[in-house]
C-alpha cells in the first residue's frame, strides 16, 4: 500500500524537488502505521515538501530497515521504532542492518506504554484475574503479539518472566487480524500499542486490564500500572522515531527535525497525541541518536531471550 499526500509550497531543498519517501515496515493499524499517517501532513506543511508513505512489511520490520539503510537517496525515510533499532538488531545480528552505523537519526516522535487489554465480554476482569488464571492453568491461555521481535512481544516476555507464569504465544502479522481474534475471544489477552489499541476500548470492543507505564496514565484512570501491582520493574514504553540512511547528510537531518518539531508542536497533531496517551519530547537529532544506542544497550539481555522462554509459540501470518 503507498499513500501520497502532496503539499505545492517550497521545500527543504528548493522548489520542485522530490517527495519525502517515509518508509513504514508494518501493516496497517500497527502504531507505525498510525504515527506515519498522523504526521506525513504536518509534516508536508512545515517542510513544504510532497510526502508519501510507503509500506515494506516483513520480518518484523527488518525489510524496511534493511531498504532505508541501503538506499542512496537521501529523501528516503524509515519510521523507527524500539523494536527496529532496539531490539532486532540485539536478537538477530544476522538481521542485514546496523541500528545505530547505517542510519542518521531525524527525531523522536512519540513514547507510550503497552496495554494489556482482552476482549470485552471476556471474563477476565482484572489483572489479578489474568494471573490467577495463567497459574491454574500453565501455558493455556493465550497471549497475542503483532511482531517476533516488537514492544508487544517484549511486554509479553517481561511479563511472563516477572510473574513467572507459562503463557502461550500466538504470533500475527496482520495487527487489524489480531484485533479481531482478540475482540472475539480467539485469544485471551494481548498487549499492544496504546495509539491502536485505546479506540478500540473506548469503542467497547476490548476491556483494558493494565498498561506497562510505572504509573497510571491520565486517559485510563481506573487502569492499574503491571508496576504497582507487585512488578516494578515489568516497565515498557514503546517509541516512534524517524531516520534516514547514512545519505542523508547531519544538515538535512536537523532541517527535518525542526520541521518535525514544528509539527508536533501544532494543535493539530498535539492534540491528537495527547488523545492517543502518546506523550512527545522531541530533541535534537543527535539526542535521538544517543537515546536508540541507550535503548538498544537497556534491552540486550532480554531481547536475546529466545521465544521458546515463554512456553509454546504459535505464529499467524496473514501475508
Amino acid at each position: 500500500m503507498t499513500q501520497a499526500i502532496e503539499f505545492p509550497a517550497e521545500s527543504l531543498a528548493g522548489r520542485g524537488a522530490a517527495p519525502l519517501q517515509v518508509v513504514v515496515g508494518f501493516s496497517p493499524g500497527s502504531a507505525s502505521d498510525d504515527i506515519a499517517n498522523l504526521m506525513a501532513p504536518a509534516i508536508g506543511r512545515e517542510s513544504g515538501r510532497a510526502v508519501e508513505i510507503h509500506r515494506i512489511q516483513g520480518e518484523d520490520g527488518a525489510r524496511a530497515a534493511r531498504f532505508v539503510a541501503a538506499s542512496k537517496d537521501a529523501d528516503v525515510l524509515l519510521i523507527a521504532t524500539l523494536g527496529t533499532h532496539a531490539l532486532l538488531p540485539n536478537a538477530q545480528p544476522d538481521a542485514g542492518y546496523d541500528p545505530i552505523e547505517d542510519f542518521t537519526p531525524v527525531i523522536l516522535l512519540a513514547q507510550a506504554p503497552m496495554i494489556l487489554a482482552t476482549g470485552a465480554s471476556s471474563p477476565y476482569r482484572t489483572l489479578g484475574d489474568v494471573l490467577a488464571a495463567c497459574r491454574a492453568g500453565p501455558g493455556r491461555r493465550s497471549f497475542a503479539a503483532s511482531a517476533t521481535v516488537g514492544a508487544p512481544f517484549l511486554a509479553t516476555q517481561l511479563f511472563s518472566r516477572k510473574a513467572h507464569i507459562d503463557l502461550n504465544t500466538v504470533i500475527y502479522d496482520q495487527t487489524n487480524e489480531l484485533y479481531a481474534d482478540l475482540a472475539a475471544g480467539r485469544v485471551d489477552f494481548s498487549f499492544n500499542n496504546l495509539m491502536s489499541m485505546l479506540p478500540r476500548i473506548r469503542r467497547g470492543e476490548l476491556h483494558a486490564l493494565a498498561v506497562t507505564s510505572p504509573t497510571r496514565i491520565p486517559l485510563l484512570p481506573d487502569v492499574p500500572s503491571v508496576a504497582e501491582m507487585g512488578m516494578p520493574d515489568c516497565v515498557v514504553l514503546n517509541w516512534l522515531g524517524l531516520v534516514g540512511s547514512k545519505s542523508l547528510p547531519s544538515q538535512r537531518a536537523e532541517m527535518l527535525n525542526a520541521a518535525c518539531r514544528s509539527a508536533l508542536a501544532s494543535g493539530e497533531i498535539a492534540s491528537a497525541l495527547e488523545r492517543s496517551g502518546l506523550s512527545s519530547t522531541p530533541g535534537s537529532a543527535d539526542g535521538f541518536g544517543r537515546f536508540m544506542h541507550a535503548e538498544r544497550v537497556r534491552w540486550d539481555a532480554l531481547s536475546n531471550v529466545g521465544a521458546d522462554e515463554l512456553g509454546s509459540v504459535a505464529i499467524l501470518s496473514q501475508s
